[in-house]
């Protein structure tokens, strides 16, 4: 007799497949498809089933399937929340009832509950409303480091209907004087290492909206006074919506100044919650986030993480690559959130022993070079790098959630239906759609770069809820992508897919580059060193460095290097600007090119970038050693490409 051995592993497939047929043939395709998503997620059984797949299928049952499994969660939640119009601060109240004593944010030396965290945020709202006699949709700027209060005062602020404008404590003089007053804020809390920046703005601004009350935050008169307050849930007739503002975030844009996006309970809900679903950050894990509160990626997605579900936010004022590894060991960290550059800081670190007694299962976040990707995760050991691509604003968004180098997500006809987002044509130059005979957008094939848009649609769920400033919300919609009439999301981002659909993101299109992960705006720069000397035509774009993340700055100022003091320029534009702002490459000419709208041609300056070789005109670099701005030559210029001379 023919002796047949079967693996378990094959009969319960087969059993499965039974199951599958029998109920397609009752009809029953829901639970055909439940049955079938868990077949693909049974990892313990089929950690090895992606061999005997085709490519492109055992990636979709990585990609697609997983991430599906996320985006039908995160759906479910919103819609539930949206249903019941619970806005965040509501959302957090129900949080409490399951995780209230549960150390939330860790922050010099002392641990915050989430029920602690949520009376302070009451004995805020008792203040503001009673104290300060504010009312729903009313501003006040915050001003200030990261720490837990930070949170609960924003938190607070939502439970009155009171509007956040998160101020970057990075700004100074005219941009942070632009930034409070085009919120309309009717009192500023500042924090006690910010207060001397934020008093000499006001007493030399003569635009501040008034009254403008000041606030010290950290420990001083605003603590005390918030101490009076009671703690219990404050009684408000008219509460915030689901679709209420709860702050304003600031980003450069692609031109101008600081430019507030308003950021609704349903955005900021929908940020946390696909990074708990889709980036599968956990309830028990210990997060450890040195991002600053005044962004999207700290500020909402990491602190989200404790205060819905629980999960515990290793909090720092600040970065430090050399204590990094012993903080992460010491606080038995499982995940944290990056930007590109702190990858790069550690790496530059010389080895530590703690780097390798880590228990970091996850490190996500945005800007993760592709160079160095291999290399961080190797020399760290780390299990898993998720990176994610969007915008604090926009209605697009990537997440790379298989781990392929790299890469910034992935695309498929199936995410361009779901998300309603794709690439299209541009002009390298102008950055201008191109169009095809009908007036339409052109559509990108794979390895084609192009920029990513996102459909705007009637429905909240697939919205842009753009700036506070309609003129500035206008500029990012594109007409007539697809179809006459429709309206799209200008993400200003250059992209390219492969055959595989892997997202790989290229460069910035417009008046913005990336460095320091900041955005900055190149129009703002321009302003700052035309005013400086005498109102010059000046150039600023981004340059890459090798080893760098991102693109650092450089103006081509139209004017001789001799009638320029160097070491008051140097002074002044660390004075004006903050440090990922100012220009680490000077280049002067004496005349700037422009076309016929007196507009200044970058192209060839572009190209030219800081190479000494290429042009005579005297180039000059940021000095970190002497603070200054000192003559490049050919001899540092080697220096430069070599790795040799950091910024």
């Amino acid at each position: 007799m023919l002796n047949i051995t079967v693996s378990t592993r094959a009969v319960n497939l087969a059993l499965y497949f039974l199951l599958l047929a029998i109920l397609v043939h009752w009809k029953c395709y829901f639970t055909v498809l439940c049955i079938w998503l868990n077949l693909l997620f049974w990892n313990s059984s089929f950690n090895k089933f992606d061999g005997f797949l085709p490519e492109r299928i055992a990636i979709f049952r990585r990609r697609e399937c997983r991430a599906f499994k996320g985006v039908v969660a995160v759906a479910i939640q919103t819609f539930l929340r949206a249903k019941r119009n619970q806005s965040i601060s509501r959302v957090v109240e129900t949080a409490v009832q399951r995780y209230g004593k549960k150390a939330i944010f860790r922050y010099d030396g002392k641990e915050w509950t989430l029920e602690e965290i949520d009376q302070y945020a009451n004995q805020v709202a008792h203040y503001f409303s009673t104290v300060e006699k504010l009312e729903k949709g009313e501003c006040v700027a915050l001003l200030a480091t990261a720490c837990p209060q930070y949170v609960a005062i924003w938190l607070g602020l939502n439970k009155i209907g009171c509007i956040t404008a998160l101020i970057n404590c990075n700004l100074k003089d005219e941009p942070l004087r632009h930034a409070i007053t085009v919120a309309k804020c009717k009192a500023t809390i500042v924090g006690v290492d910010l207060f001397s920046t934020y008093w000499r703005c006001e007493s030399t601004s003569r635009y501040f909206q008034k009254p403008c009350r000041l606030r010290s935050l950290n420990y001083s008169w605003f603590d005390k006074e918030i101490e009076k307050m009671l703690k219990t849930k404050p009684v408000v007739d008219n509460p915030p919506g689901y679709f209420d503002t709860v702050c304003y975030i600031f980003t450069s844009g692609t031109t101008g100044l600081p430019k507030p996006c308003v950021i609704t309970s349903h955005r900021m809900y929908a940020y946390i919650i696909s990074h708990h679903y889709i980036l599968d950050v956990r309830s028990d894990d210990v997060l450890y986030c040195t991002l600053p509160l005044y962004h999207s990626a700290g500020g909402v997605v990491a602190v989200g993480q404790g205060l819905i579900f629980g999960t515990t936010v290793v909090m720092r004022k600040q970065f430090s690559a050399s204590k990094f590894w012993p903080d992460v060991v010491k606080n038995k960290c499982t995940a944290f959130q990056y930007i590109g550059e702190l990858c790069r800081y550690l790496l530059a670190q010389p080895f530590h022993p703690a780097e390798k007694e880590h228990s970091l299962r996850l490190v996500y976040g945005v800007g993760l070079r592709p160079q160095i990707w291999r290399e961080f995760a190797g020399r760290f050991s780390i299990p898993r790098i998720i990176e994610c691509y969007g915008s604090t604003e926009g209605n697009t968004g990537f997440t790379n959630i298989d781990g392929r180098p790299g890469a910034v997500g992935f695309t498929s006809r199936i995410v361009e239906a779901v998300k309603k987002q794709f690439f299209i044509k541009v002009d390298a130059v102008t950055g201008e759609p191109i169009r095809d005979a009908e007036g339409l957008c052109i559509r990108c094939k794979a390895n084609e770069p192009g920029e990513l848009v996102g459909q705007i649609t009637s429905g909240k769920f697939n919205s842009f809820d753009g700036y506070l400033q309609k003129d500035a919300t206008q500029k990012k919609y594109i007409e007539n992508v697809k179809k006459p009439g429709d309206v799209y999301f200008r993400s200003g981002d250059i992209m390219v897919y492969d055959d595989l659909g892997y997202v790989y993101f290229m460069d910035r299109i417009g008046d913005t580059y990336r460095w320091k992960g900041e955005n900055v705006s190149t129009s703002e720069v321009e302003g700052v060193i035309s005013r400086l000397l005498d109102d010059v035509n000046v150039a600023v774009f981004g340059v890459e460095i090798p080893g760098c993340e991102g693109r650092a700055g450089m103006a081509c100022i139209g004017c001789s290097d001799a009638r320029i003091d160097l070491r008051t320029l140097s002074e002044q534009v660390t004075k004006r600007l903050p440090a990922y702002a100012r220009p680490l490459f000077l280049r002067f000419l004496c005349e700037l090119s422009t076309t016929g709208t007196f507009k200044i041609q970058k192209a060839a300056l572009k190209d030219d970038s800081y190479n000494v070789t290429r042009t005579a005109d005297p180039v000059y670099f940021w000095s970190n050693k002497s603070a200054n701005y000192e003559k490049l030559h050919s001899e540092q210029y080697e220096e430069i490409l070599r790795g040799r001379i950091r910024f």
